[in-house]
């Protein structure tokens, strides 16, 4: 019968979502605020009872009397299609943050692009989130409620994903409360041909203040509620789970192979991943890696290296041509890199942290330090800063800025600086072991896209212009990019 039930159920769904999506098309030239959203609603109305009659998955409500009479951003727990049409079947007018490649689904595409929704790009996650402010913002002004699903994509049944911040920060930017939505669609109505019959939970919480709250407050208020009735109504806490275990590795070190190309045997490394689409080549400081797929077999990865073997073939030269680092040490008479070139770690007796002058080679600590790696850290961050500073003040001058741009010191992985959209730069304390040429390029560069935020030839003839020699130093960092990320 169950099978019976979801064919039934699926047959009247390819029947009438052409139907009401022709049918929201046409009612744009009535009406295009109100006429599409009303057959939306009655057509998740039509496909939810279906369920019930169908599939017996059935459902109580509690708390709708908590949703307030103004517009507030919704944050609904994810776990299946279900809540999908549940949730338009019982809001007031609203617009759902989805992914845009929904948009293209024939027919339900179609329709779903006319209820005003905000389709982001997740691989885009900085765009993403400006854009997820600014037209939640937009969408509340016009009197809609916004939903969103912080965990972002949907989480098997006893796990919790991340709860992303970006409704947090709507809401407190915007001024609105929150409601906070659990439920155990997921047990009932998983993905597949098959649903469980029975009745699913859903609870919406009393609204959340975001007066003189942070983003960060809110979001936590969201998820322990949240995280907190799920354990209600399941019976059972759930299993935390994130980037790295939704999508593992199968092998996480890689099994090693070779190949000959030009008579060179090159080795490599094969990483299966398990929801990845495509072959991927990888050259950083630990030699070549090829990401690839769980069905693709050792002839197909041979058969992308060799055709790519000229790419291959130079980076594995240059590779094996540039300088391996050694293991840091620390100890006393141990050399750490300084601006392009070295110093030496010296205990000093009863005297406090001290730097010498460039001109000198040691840098004193005390004795009885105990994590010699991290104060040499910090003297990392406090000299590259003072340099950074010096630096764009001497740019700004020649970009003839009005005011010279804020910046931070970060301790990005791949980055060695960034520039966003307000203008605010950033770049990486490692930095201090570089030359002041490299320093000066790496500033100049990011400091060009505040006017242009591309890689263009206008952007290129910028950086030319503020900084003549940046191509040595270009080069020079690129050579010494394994030596200064080493710690």
């Amino acid at each position: 019968m169950r099978v019976i039930g979801s064919i039934i159920y699926l047959i009247i769904q390819s029947i009438i979502t052409p139907i009401f999506a022709l049918l929201m098309i046409l009612s744009t030239l009535i009406n295009r605020r109100t006429l599409p959203k009303l057959l939306a609603k009655y057509w998740c109305k039509t496909m939810l009872y279906c369920g019930v009659w169908f599939r017996g998955v059935k459902f109580t409500v509690t708390g709708l009397e908590n949703i307030p009479s103004t517009p507030c951003v919704i944050l609904s727990k994810h776990q299946s299609e279900w809540e999908t049409l549940f949730l338009p079947v019982v809001l007031p007018p609203h617009s759902i943050v989805l992914k845009h490649e929904l948009l293209k689904i024939p027919f339900f595409g179609w329709g779903l692009n006319l209820l005003e929704p905000i389709a982001i790009d997740r691989s885009q996650k900085k765009a993403s989130l400006e854009q997820v402010i600014a037209q939640g913002i937009a969408r509340l002004k016009q009197g809609l409620y916004v939903v969103i699903f912080p965990e972002g994509t949907r989480v098997k049944p006893g796990y919790r994903g991340r709860y992303a911040q970006s409704g947090a920060q709507l809401a407190t930017k915007a001024q609105v409360p929150v409601i906070p939505v659990a439920h155990n669609a997921g047990t009932y109505w998983p993905k597949g041909l098959l649903k469980q019959p029975g009745t699913i939970e859903v609870r919406f919480g009393k609204p959340i203040d975001t007066l003189n709250k942070t983003s960060a407050e809110v979001n936590k208020e969201v998820e322990e509620w949240i995280e907190d009735n799920m354990e209600q109504i399941t019976g059972q806490p759930a299993h935390s789970v994130s980037k790295k275990t939704t999508q593992p590795l199968i092998k996480k070190k890689g099994r090693e192979y070779t190949i000959k190309i030009n008579e060179k045997l090159i080795p490599y490394k094969v990483v299966r991943r398990k929801n990845r689409k495509t072959i991927g080549l990888i050259m950083n400081q630990e030699g070549l890696s090829v990401a690839i797929p769980h069905w693709v077999n050792i002839n197909q990865v041979e058969d992308a290296l060799r055709q790519q073997q000229k790419w291959v073939l130079d980076k594995y030269l240059s590779w094996k041509n540039k300088p391996k680092p050694s293991q840091q040490e620390w100890k006393e008479g141990a050399t750490v890199p300084w601006l392009g070139s070295t110093k030496i770690i010296q205990f000093a007796l009863n005297e406090q942290l001290n730097l010498f002058e460039d001109s000198d080679h040691f840098i004193q600590i005390e004795p009885t330090d105990n994590n010699i790696q991290n104060t040499i850290i910090n003297l990392y961050r406090r000299e590259i800063k003072n340099i950074l500073a010096e630096e764009i003040e001497n740019f700004s001058k020649l970009l003839n800025l009005s005011t010279i741009p804020a910046f931070f010191v970060s301790n990005a992985q791949s980055r060695w600086g960034s520039c966003n959209t307000k203008g605010e730069l950033r770049f990486n304390w490692r930095l201090m072991k570089a030359s002041r040429e490299e320093i000066r390029y790496v500033v100049a560069h990011e400091m060009a896209h505040l006017f242009e935020f591309n890689h263009g030839p206008q952007f290129w003839q910028l950086v030319e212009k503020i900084y003549p020699e940046f191509r040595q130093a270009k080069e020079r960092l690129k050579k010494n990019d394994a030596l200064y990320r080493q710690f």
